[in-house]
């Protein structure tokens, strides 16, 4: 029922992009070919792939595994200041270009799936807002990127619901790594019948975000998924600071 509603929205997005932005690049803004899609030739060559889907090492993997039991982490893409990720990180969050979200998230998806050394998952789980800024901003972009993600994961669902943010924190912009989880360390809670529910017990939860940094939103959100019994987190973030 979940994937069947990630579709529909993706699919709802792809038409109205169609016809709103049908020749403009989401990277750079100059007009693309018509075999082109969302980004052209250039700035899908100016995207830079950290290797840490395949990298049982990798940074991400690392800042993580000491802090709880992650079976494995990473980020797909290099964040640099005025780059293409960023550009494009600003418009999926402040702009309104879900599609974006979708774009990128399948592209993550995909490296995953057949170049990466992730555990299948049973669960993508969006890392949630909270319902203020929900509201405000219209969706989630972490649902956005977990959608396009979930479709290269057969038999794989959509974990949406499974976590929520109770308490509205300040942004993590700007704050050092104890300050970041002080901010957000009990800000996410469990649903309530997550923990009894069968279904959920022995599963792999991929849990989804669109930056990483210290990774202290993932730490908070990863202890409430293994609070399930025989539960397993893996993290995915589509980019993260060099």
């Amino acid at each position: 029922m979940q994937r069947a509603i990630a579709t529909r929205i993706e699919s709802a997005w792809k038409s109205l992009v169609d016809f709103f932005y049908p020749s403009c690049c989401a990277g750079c803004g100059k007009e693309m070919l018509p075999c082109e899609r969302l980004l052209c030739s250039d700035c899908i060559g100016r995207l830079s792939f950290t290797g840490g889907e395949r990298d049982g090492r990798n940074p991400v993997f690392l800042n993580l595994a000491g802090r709880f039991p992650v079976e494995h982490a990473a980020a797909v893409f290099h964040f640099r200041k005025q780059g293409v990720m960023q550009r494009l990180l600003h418009g999926l969050k402040y702009d309104g270009r879900q599609d974006i979200g979708f774009f990128l998230g399948r592209m993550a998806g995909e490296r995953i799936r057949t170049d990466g050394i992730f555990p299948p998952p049973d669960y993508v789980v969006p890392v949630p807002l909270h319902k203020e800024k929900l509201e405000k901003r219209g969706y989630n972009q972490s649902l956005c990127i977990a959608s396009g993600m979930l479709r290269s994961f057969p038999g794989t669902t959509l974990g949406d619901g499974l976590l929520h943010k109770k308490e509205a924190t300040q942004s993590q912009t700007g704050k050092n790594r104890a300050s970041r989880w002080e901010n957000v360390k009990e800000s996410f809670a469990l649903d309530r019948e997550a923990i009894a529910d069968p279904r959920l017990r022995g599963k792999h939860f991929l849990l989804v975000d669109d930056v990483i940094t210290t990774g202290a939103t993932i730490e908070s959100c990863a202890r409430q998924l293994l609070r399930i019994p025989g539960s397993r987190v893996s993290a995915v973030a589509l980019a993260s600071p060099p």
